[in-house]
């Protein structure tokens, strides 16, 4: 069903960073930004979400107040986030731009449940002001909206630009459910002065020269000390380059240096040995060794190398959960060891029994194999589920559910209904797979499989949803709002 797969990148996507990296070297934090960082670095208030890719707030924190921010540019990252900040948090929810930054239509339409899950907490805390944000990106928007009123206690405070067209319905909408307010501000240095000046904070330019001299006189210092101890300019260039060797030798320091480098190559076989070579340096790495297994699972089709990688994995740390139900999926769906995976899936929900992700998929298992009366049991438990912890997990819930009716000798109208929902909400995940389940699940006619394996298409990509047209009951379906559970199977 799922699976912790990394996509192939490609030239043009190259091309793209690379435009942007340009672009944002000229960059300069300006005044506004020089009294956001006061406020991040002095006051409660110390959390940024943002959709850039830049470092400008946390170069600003640095500069100007000489405070390190802690900045989280990838969803795996969210782990190290805490709603008790101690420090600056900038939260990128689109990724950093030397991280795989997400940028296009299919990327944005969706929030990583890891960030929803990271926001959701932070939202009991702080209370949400958007500066400069249009709500084009439907993952944040998309999130938001799942919400249920009261999530965000203090509500939300949206600020558009005077003179400019008022938000749009959507976002209207979106402050009354939030009980919010709209804010009218001129421009950004402004606005961000007058929250400044009532904390008591204002205008550093006096101190900001006196350091910036500070670090000019002591640059200076050890130019004069560098130069003298070297000699000639040939030395110095000598031992510059040494330290450029130097550097480019420790940069592979860790597993994750590596991974990188694999999602920066896009030949599959120069991928393959890229991990290889990570793996001879860091032969112990869960991380890498489970990557490696996803890729030989389903990139490179080596399914006895995968094999071998998974049941590696497990030597390492019997106890991962991600490890062992990237196992079961394997074993499940292409050795079709029914025997062998079961084991795995309860173990997984048995260290994790919270895990939406755990749960769907053995309850895709308990479909295939026929075990329907526990399969409707254990969709009981993700029934109503369309908060930000569910994400994109909602459609494919929705999919299985459909099939319990079925076989449960009702109509699906409600799940077809809430899979249009779903669809028009932007949710799609690549990295969802239900193609074993529909295949393999029992008393289900030529018509219906035909149906549901599009539809399994359609949640791994969003270009196959206009086909599903094709289909009377789809095209009849009515969509379901969100904030509506979808009707019990039994």
């Amino acid at each position: 069903m799922f699976e912790s797969e990394f996509q192939i990148g490609n030239s043009e996507l190259e091309e793209g960073y690379a435009y942007l990296e340009e672009v944002m070297k000229g960059a300069q934090p300006g005044l506004g930004y020089s009294m956001l960082a006061q406020i991040l670095a002095d006051t409660r208030h110390q959390v940024v979400i943002t959709t850039n890719f830049d470092n400008l707030v946390a170069d600003s924190v640095l500069l100007f107040t000489n405070t390190f921010a802690q900045s989280v540019g990838h969803e795996s990252l969210t782990g190290f986030i805490r709603v008790e900040t101690r420090r600056p948090l900038v939260a990128k929810i689109h990724r950093d731009l030397l991280l795989g930054p997400q940028s296009d239509p299919d990327q944005t339409t969706l929030l990583h449940e890891d960030w929803a899950r990271a926001l959701r907490k932070l939202f009991t805390r702080h209370t949400p002001l958007f500066v400069g944000y249009g709500g084009n990106d439907g993952s944040l928007m998309n999130f938001l909206y799942r919400l249920r009123p009261g999530e965000i206690p203090g509500g939300i405070f949206w600020c558009y630009r005077e003179g400019d067209e008022k938000p749009s319905k959507r976002i209207l909408n979106l402050v009354a459910r939030h009980k919010g307010n709209l804010v009218s501000i001129t421009d950004f240095d402004v606005f961000m002065t007058q929250l400044a000046e009532p904390l008591g904070l204002g205008l550093i330019d006096t101190a900001f020269q006196e350091q910036a001299a500070e670090r000019a006189k002591q640059l200076r210092k050890a130019w004069d000390h560098v130069k003298q101890g070297l000699g000639d300019k040939a030395s110095l260039q000598k031992v510059a380059f040494e330290k450029v060797e130097k550097r480019r030798a420790i940069q592979k320091k860790d597993w994750w240096a590596w991974e990188l480098e694999t999602r920066a190559e896009q030949d599959p076989h120069k991928r393959e040995s890229i991990y290889r070579e990570g793996l001879k340096q860091f032969p112990d790495s869960l991380e890498l060794t489970v990557n490696f297994a996803v890729f030989m699972d389903d990139i490179r089709k080596d399914y006895d190398e995968a094999e071998r990688l998974y049941r590696k994995a497990l030597d390492l740390d019997p106890n991962d959960v991600d490890s062992i139900g990237n196992f079961a999926n394997f074993l499940h769906e292409t050795r079709k060891d029914y025997d062998g995976a079961e084991p795995l899936y309860r173990k997984a929900l048995d260290l994790d029994p919270d895990s939406p992700i755990n749960k769907t998929n053995y309850l895709g298992f308990l479909i295939a194999t026929g075990r329907f009366g526990e399969a409707k049991e254990l969709s009981d438990g993700l029934r109503g589920k369309t908060s930000a912890e569910v994400s994109g997990l909602t459609p494919v819930v929705a999919l299985l559910r459909g099939l319990l009716l079925l076989f449960d000798g009702k109509a699906d109208v409600e799940a077809l209904s809430r899979l249009k929902t779903s669809f028009q909400e932007g949710l799609h995940d690549e990295r969802w797979s239900t193609e074993g389940v529909v295949s393999e699940a029992p008393r289900l006619d030529a018509d219906n499989k035909k149906l549901y394996s599009a539809i399994g298409e359609a949640i791994r990509d969003a270009n196959k949803v206009a086909a599903l047209d094709e289909f009377p009951r789809w095209k009849a379906a009515t969509p379901i709002p969100f904030g509506r559970a979808l009707a019990a199977t039994h």
